[in-house]
């Protein structure tokens, strides 16, 4: 069971970034001993690098470690000028690391791939089923093809995702209206508007658009149910909590199978920034929602954590040491910043 989130070292974010600081100067020396060709001291920093991804370790050693290497090498350069002010860098960080010396708390056992945000799975299952049964329709309906057109059909981004699903014949049967009526009005702006701006803001009147496009509008329905959905959940955990005392207590309404499994390893549906976001607008109660919010920063430190280990071990030439997790940090991360892929559209944040 991971222990409650309230209950973490308040150092673990100083000491990321620590390590996030340490890591970026040895490879700076690694960078340098490799354009110089200098093979021994290569696999030395090689060595030093991996000691920064053991479960637990020790930055204070490691930096002394990596100073003494840049010392015995800055002996035999004939220009040390880079080395030198790497070696100042390294003794700051030594004299004022102390008090971190080591990671905060226990060591961590084998981390998991990180998990997908909840709210984007829901929307990627439900754009999904929208487009597959739209572009049947579009093919094979006069009715609908003459709707499509006259919203001038789906915004830009979830075009290409229509694109995707439907095959070139579907897409031929069903734009032709499209296409025909956008020449149509166009023409009528070409003959008749007043002057060039009047042309340019008819054209922008009909140019698909985010609140005409009804995949925009499927997903801004789903991402408000489902965020109403994680708030109510959030809230009963947090008052069912409460009233027992117990941390981990488990509401007995949880809304699915999924996220109820998610509640007892000890955590609430995962989420990216902008469906957490969501979710807060929704209103939990107030340790519901620090527990969401918390939840998040620990898991993008994971996150982080991956992504730095994934840099160290590849610059130590160690790429067979990757874990899982450490594979996947690059897209993980990016998408539970974001949102995943197939699901994001451009938002603003009022």
């Amino acid at each position: 069971m991971t222990p409650p989130i309230q209950n973490r070292p308040a150092a673990s974010e100083s000491f990321a970034r620590l390590k996030l600081e340490l890591g970026r100067m040895v490879r700076s020396l690694l960078h340098a001993a490799d354009e110089r060709r200098d093979v021994a001291v290569l696999q030395e920093l090689r060595a030093a690098l991996l000691g920064l991804v053991d479960p637990r370790p020790n930055l204070t050693e490691i930096a002394e470690h990596a100073a003494t290497i840049a010392r015995r090498w800055r002996a035999s350069l004939e220009e040390p000028a880079e080395i030198e002010l790497l070696i100042d860098r390294l003794q700051e960080f030594v004299n004022g690391a102390a008090s971190l010396a080591s990671s905060p708390g226990d060591s961590e056992p084998r981390r998991e791939p990180v998990r997908a945000c909840a709210v984007c799975l829901r929307v990627e299952r439900e754009l999904w089923r929208f487009l597959a049964r739209r572009q049947y329709e579009l093919a094979a309906n006069g009715a609908d093809q003459r709707e499509h057109a006259v919203h001038s059909g789906f915004c830009p981004v979830h075009t290409w995702q229509y694109e995707t699903v439907a095959s070139p014949q579907g897409i031929c049967a069903a734009y032709p209206e499209l296409l025909i009526e956008f020449a149509a009005r166009l023409r009528t702006l070409a003959e008749g508007a007043p002057s060039s701006e009047a042309i340019e803001s008819g054209l922008r009147s009909l140019l698909p658009s985010e609140a005409l496009c009804p995949a925009c509008q499927l997903i801004d329905s789903t991402e408000r149910g489902a965020a109403a959905e994680i708030a109510r959940l959030s809230t009963d955990w947090s008052e069912s909590a409460a009233r027992r005392g117990e941390e981990s207590e488990i509401p007995v309404s949880a809304p699915s199978r999924a996220w109820r499994c998610a509640l007892e390893n000890e955590s609430l549906p995962p989420l990216c920034a902008f469906h957490l976001r969501l979710v807060l607008a929704a209103g939990p109660e107030r340790r519901a929602a620090a527990r969401l919010a918390l939840q998040y920063a620990v898991e993008l430190e994971k996150l982080a954590d991956d992504m730095q280990n994934h840099v160290l071990k590849h610059d130590a030439l160690s790429r067979h040491r990757l874990t899982e997790a450490e594979r996947q940090a690059a897209v993980g991360g990016l998408a539970r910043l974001v949102g995943r892929r197939d699901t994001v559209k451009p938002r603003r944040v009022d």
